[in-house]
């Protein structure tokens, strides 16, 4: 855990049917932790330090993670969740088992009865295993006589060893791995290994404890991420040192980009200063051409900006599509990293697929102290070089927006008023949509969640519920519309924008999808699976405008 953190850093919850209560020991006030939750993940930050306290990246049930409450009492932190769906216990082997839609389903209720005792041996096994008693996980596990640990998961495949290694429980693992034999390089549903989460969680021990176990420094996640990439995201100095130290590659290639490009992108200049000096390249592009140095732009980050072009990176490579880190910095307003990028070396006469330059993308969103400071090294538009000043070049700006004002609008979705308005009726069926949809009962999460808008459309995250449920019935072009129409109603959430980037992909809208995805990034530059999105989309538009410049051709 985080160097602020008690000394007893255990983490538990008390599971009270519509809530759950986590408790977290910390050392200090509740303004000097940051709570960050999804709804189906939820991270702790020590503010005084950037630390990860606590990182949970899959819940055991979805919560309304706008209605999480935190305080710190008697050296706890303690966190307020409110559960969408107050039947699923956690942690949930599978939630949908408890909603069963058709009673024959169950072969007996004494089949039911027995169904549910393992489940709660299963969930007094995790919970041991999330304490760091390993008295509680041996307790626990004498209810499973004869069977091995490590073959009992949960929903998502996750093993003891897993949920005691993402939360640093370091005695836990020590225990399972010498007593019990666990395998560290077991990989869950997603890919993850006990050392990917330790190293995501920032967690020194107990990285250096699955090392000495043989764990792996390569095991690749699908997509291709090591460990190496989510302790560089994680920003722990010590983990990035000691996997490097065990053979880790400080270029290793994923989809997502390399170790430089997660660090970057998340903004933790120390472990990208780490990495490169370890040997990384700070040019390598991920997909679509991007580099860390537009990454880490795009995301506003400063000083991983300052640590790149402190090892000579080139911050003028364009992505495909001509985006440089100079446009990023320039269209984000910040002025600051627009003169690092200019130091740097960062050329503003580059131009866009569109033959926009850097000054242009200042002009678009009025930063008028950039478009001042672009304005002596930009070489003047020909068809605007007789009004070459700041409000020539803003006023041009303004009037080329205003001429696509069209086709922005048609990407601004109306909210229709509620056929029946009742909250308390739309709170009903919007918990019915999302139990339907944990379950994978699709079609039935559609149904719940069109009888909710029926009676409440101001809640934005019905909007971007059921166009996840669209987009699982392949159902692109409605599910683009309620993910605009729920970005309408809050600009601030990020899977509204992230379902909207991948209706439009699914319908080959590659422009739009790429918007919406880095608009997502803007939102949350520590996730490097958006930055990929983002990345992808640009790729397969670049490979649309070719496929379709050669059918004119021919």
């Amino acid at each position: 855990m985080g160097a602020q953190a008690a000394s007893d850093n255990a983490y538990h919850f008390t599971d009270a049917g519509s809530s759950v209560t986590v408790l977290l020991n910390v050392d200090g006030n509740a303004s000097d932790f940051d709570t960050r939750s999804t709804g189906d993940s939820l991270r702790v930050i020590d503010n005084r330090n950037s630390q990860t306290l606590l990182n949970i990246v899959q819940l055991y049930s979805t919560i309304e993670a706008s209605a999480t409450q935190s305080k710190v009492a008697k050296g706890r932190l303690v966190l307020t969740l409110t559960k969408l769906d107050a039947d699923v216990c956690w942690p949930a082997l599978e939630a949908q088992s408890e909603v069963l839609a058709d009673p024959s389903q169950v072969a007996s209720e004494a089949q039911t009865s027995r169904a549910l005792q393992e489940r709660e041996k299963v969930k007094a096994l995790l919970t041991a295993a999330q304490s760091g008693s390993v008295p509680d996980l041996q307790k626990a596990a004498s209810h499973f006589s004869g069977q091995q640990l490590g073959d009992i998961k949960d929903g998502t495949g996750k093993n003891v060893l897993h949920f005691a290694a993402q939360l640093g429980q370091t005695d836990v693992c020590q225990y399972l791995l010498t007593e019990h034999q666990l395998d560290p390089n077991v990989q869950d549903e997603a890919g993850e290994t006990a050392l990917t989460l330790a190293a995501g969680s920032a967690e020194e021990l107990t990285v250096s404890l699955l090392l000495k176990h043989g764990a792996d420094v390569s095991r690749c996640r699908p997509g291709g991420a090591q460990p190496i990439h989510t302790a560089a995201a994680s920003g722990s100095v010590a983990v990035v040192k000691l996997l490097l130290e065990r053979g880790a590659d400080a270029s290793a290639a994923c989809d997502a980009g390399s170790p430089v490009m997660w660090a970057a992108g998340s903004g933790k200049s120390a472990t990208l200063e780490v990495l490169l000096q370890g040997g990384a390249d700070p040019n390598t592009p991920g997909n679509a051409n991007v580099t860390a140095a537009l990454a880490a732009s795009a995301a506003g980050n400063v000083e991983a900006v300052r640590a790149l072009v402190k090892a000579n990176a080139d911050v003028s490579i364009a992505a495909e599509g001509g985006v440089t880190a100079l446009h990023a910095a320039a269209e984000l307003g910040n002025l600051a990293l627009v003169q690092l990028l200019l130091q740097g070396g960062a050329d503003a006469n580059a131009e866009d697929a569109g033959g926009q330059k850097a000054i242009h993308a200042a002009a678009a969103e009025q930063h008028r102290d950039i478009v001042e400071l672009l304005l002596q090294q930009t070489t003047p538009d020909d068809d605007n070089a007789a009004d070459w000043t700041v409000e020539g070049v803003i006023q041009e700006a303004q009037q080329s927006i205003a001429e696509d004002q069209p086709d922005q609008q048609q990407h601004q979705m109306g909210i229709p008023d509620p056929e029946e308005p009742d909250e308390a009726a739309a709170a009903d069926h919007k918990r019915k949509g999302d139990v339907a949809f944990v379950g994978k009962r699709y079609q039935e999460a559609l149904n719940a969640y069109s009888q909710s808008l029926r009676h409440k459309t101001s809640n934005h995250i019905v909007w971007a519920n059921r166009s996840a449920v669209y987009l699982r019935l392949e159902k692109p072009q409605d599910a683009l519309q309620d993910a605009r129409r729920a970005r309408t109603l809050d600009e601030s959430y990020t899977k509204a924008w992230f379902r909207e980037g991948s209706a439009a992909k699914e319908l080959e809208l590659y422009e739009d999808a790429a918007q919406a995805f880095f608009e997502a990034y803007r939102l949350d530059s520590s996730n490097p699976e958006l930055a990929q999105a983002f990345q992808e989309s640009i790729k397969l538009g670049q490979d649309q405008h070719r496929k379709q410049q050669q059918l004119s051709k021919s």
